[in-house]
């Protein structure tokens, strides 16, 4: 790795190879700058996520007409195209929690390879709901909300990779992308996308109760994002690559669940 400043191209370089299975050549620098750059820019990533899975569900639709086939196909496909790196967080996070241990032997309970009884329900939980989910956003005819959400969620890593949320280990991904941003790009991040929610009231066809939802939504997932961090900082003394995934499915299941539940 070269010693000389990271740059901007390093952060896309990080962040588009880290969470995303898109071929890229490596960064060839990495610093707490640039790691946080990469954690801002997979926001964006996320919407371009959304936006894929939104073309899913349409051209699914022309095929079977069958919302929930559709909605699987589009979490198929969100799954493969991240390599399902957030889940496997959520799943490990999901067992070192059920573990009931803390500190360093509750670390060591997710850094194990294998997936306990808690990290499975967690997985299975969690996908049911996004596919039931977004199959319903699909019968609304509202799936669009995807690309906010799915960059919403993304945000939630923004939150924990705040520089007051201390690290469970200095080690690995997660220890490169903790501590790395101010509450600055917090909320910077945060405005810009509930001002972005809101303003699809404005666009053709959207209602001011699908804006309103969709703002209420991404609050509610950023909220259960941050209790899950905060919980894994007091059990295990800090976050980890692992925790930080588990926030961005936490905030994703949440924010479809709130954008779904008043669909109708």
């Amino acid at each position: 790795m070269s010693t000389r400043p990271a740059t901007w191209s390093d952060a896309v370089a990080l962040s588009v190879g880290t969470f995303t299975i898109v071929p890229v050549r490596p960064p060839t620098s990495i610093d707490k700058r640039s790691a946080g750059r990469a954690v801002v820019l997979s926001v964006a990533i996320g919407a371009l996520i959304g936006a894929a899975m939104w073309g899913v569900v349409l051209v699914f639709d022309l095929g079977w007409e069958q919302p929930f086939i559709s909605a699987l196909a589009a979490v198929t496909f969100s799954t493969a195209i991240t390599r399902g790196l957030h889940l496997d967080g959520l799943a490990d996070t999901a067992d070192g929690l059920g573990s009931r241990r803390s500190n360093a032997e509750g670390v060591a309970v997710m850094r194990q390879s294998d997936i306990g009884p808690f990290g499975v329900a967690a997985l299975l939980l969690a996908l049911l709901t996004q596919v039931s989910c977004i199959s319903v956003l699909g019968s609304s005819g509202i799936t669009w909300m995807l690309i906010i959400i799915q960059a919403a969620a993304r945000a939630a890593a923004v939150l924990a990779c705040q520089r007051r949320v201390p690290t469970a280990k200095p080690e690995g991904l997660g220890g490169w992308v903790a501590q790395s941003l101010g509450r600055t790009s917090a909320l910077l991040v945060g405005g810009l996308l509930v001002a972005a929610a809101a303003s699809t009231g404005l666009l053709p066809g959207v209602s001011t109760n699908d804006a309103v939802r969709l703002v209420v939504a991404l609050i509610l997932g950023w909220s259960a994002a941050s209790l899950l961090v905060r919980t894994c900082v007091r059990r295990f003394g800090g976050i980890t690559g692992d925790v930080i995934g588990a926030a961005i499915e936490i905030a994703l299941t949440v924010m479809l669940v709130v954008a779904a539940a008043t669909a109708f």
